[in-house]
């Protein structure tokens, strides 16, 4: 999606089949980037929220293997983007206790 902005506004994961990833407003494509890569085939991306809900980023997935993405591969991501964003902040934590010592 050419900006994500409004994915990272609504904090939430987001899962389109090809074809509601190619009607949706956002798409433009796979942006600049269009010509440098092949086409997406749907999509999944959850973001990256700290504690207190800030958002870092996303991570997205693209091109499943067998048919659409599920509401099963949805909860996974959310599970690892959770994870993932608990360690991250975790580390950072940590980086800074260290420091301060």
């Amino acid at each position: 999606m050419g900006s994500h902005r409004w994915l990272l506004d609504q904090r939430r994961p987001v899962r389109l089949t090809q074809a509601e990833l190619e009607s949706h407003p956002a798409w433009l494509g796979s942006g600049h980037e269009a010509g440098r890569h092949p086409p997406m085939r749907g999509w999944l991306a959850a973001p990256l929220l700290d504690s207190e809900d800030v958002c870092w980023g996303l991570l997205q997935l693209s091109d499943r293997y067998a048919g659409d993405y599920t509401a099963a591969d949805e909860a996974a991501l959310v599970r690892f983007t959770d994870l993932l964003s608990l360690t991250l902040e975790s580390l950072w934590a940590l980086r800074g206790a260290r420091k301060a010592s």
